[in-house]
């Protein structure tokens, strides 16, 4: 099922630049998804970097990251058509579950999608959905697929703000931003219950940072951001393992709510073939 996005969402021009190397097990997978969701690879670099600690730990620590796919009645996801592009199809990833209630009214609101959901994943399910899809797309069809994640716009735009102040160009950030992720400097860090040492929080929500800023006593740091697939390698190749993914406000909200998901994907995403 594909729909028409009225509010925008960003359709790479061309295709991601050839990649270096890639390494095996799950790093690997984590690595195909960060190039294969983004058209500019300006911030990951063409060689991809060595991992400093192991692989199921760094792909563990973004699942702490939810995202939210629409999906059709049938269970298959909602395929958005690229403009002029007709040999790809766009599966967006919304990062907030607002932006993906209003995508899922739209798809409601077209023929066949009366009864579509949404499915929410943590960002570590998300890749292994993106490597089932775009193997089936392969084998059952002629088109390859594209992954966006679509993050809160008032986010995006804060964080197009604090690097506009610290010089970056306007063209240089819709080219290389793609999800945000903020930081401070001096860092802000937080020492989990079960360790101690503390570690740099990152935060993937904008709101989530303030709250932070505001626990500690004079704290007079500088807000800054990074695009997600930076902060991955910076996590990657971190010996000492100092960075903390702080969990999205809606992973907490589905902790803390218990709020029923339709969470479980048919092993067969995409219909048969007639």
């Amino acid at each position: 099922m594909a729909g028409r996005w009225p509010w925008g969402v960003t359709v790479p021009a061309r295709a991601p630049s050839r990649p270096g190397p890639l390494r095996s097990g799950k790093l690997n997978i984590t690595l195909r998804f960060l190039l294969a969701a983004t058209a500019s690879l300006a911030l990951v670099g063409a060689a991809l970097p060595a991992h400093a600690i192991p692989e199921e730990d760094a792909v563990a620590k973004l699942g702490v990251v939810v995202v939210f796919v629409v999906m059709g009645e049938q269970g298959q996801p909602a395929f958005v058509n690229m403009p002029d592009v007709e040999d790809k199809v766009l599966l967006p990833m919304y990062m907030t579950r607002e932006l993906a209630n209003e995508a899922l009214q739209v798809v409601r609101n077209t023929e066949g999608g009366e009864g579509s959901r949404l499915l929410l994943l943590p960002l570590t399910e998300a890749i292994k959905l993106n490597e089932d899809l775009a193997k089936q797309l392969t084998e059952k069809t002629d088109k390859n697929l594209v992954i966006s994640l679509v993050p809160s716009r008032q986010d995006l735009d804060l964080a197009t703000s604090i690097l506009i102040k610290q010089g970056a160009k306007k063209e240089d950030i819709d080219l290389n931003l793609q999800v945000p992720v903020f930081y401070t400097y001096p860092p802000l860090t937080i020492t989990l219950p079960d360790e101690n040492k503390p570690r740099v929080a990152l935060f993937f929500n904008y709101s989530q940072l303030q709250k932070a800023r505001s626990e500690v006593e004079e704290f007079e740091g500088e807000d800054r951001v990074m695009d997600w697939r930076q902060a991955f390698n910076l996590i990657v190749q971190e010996p000492d393992d100092k960075f903390f993914l702080h969990p999205t406000q809606d992973f907490l909200d589905q902790v803390r709510n218990g709020i029923p998901e339709q969470q479980i994907l048919p092993q067969q995403i995409l219909p048969q073939q007639p």
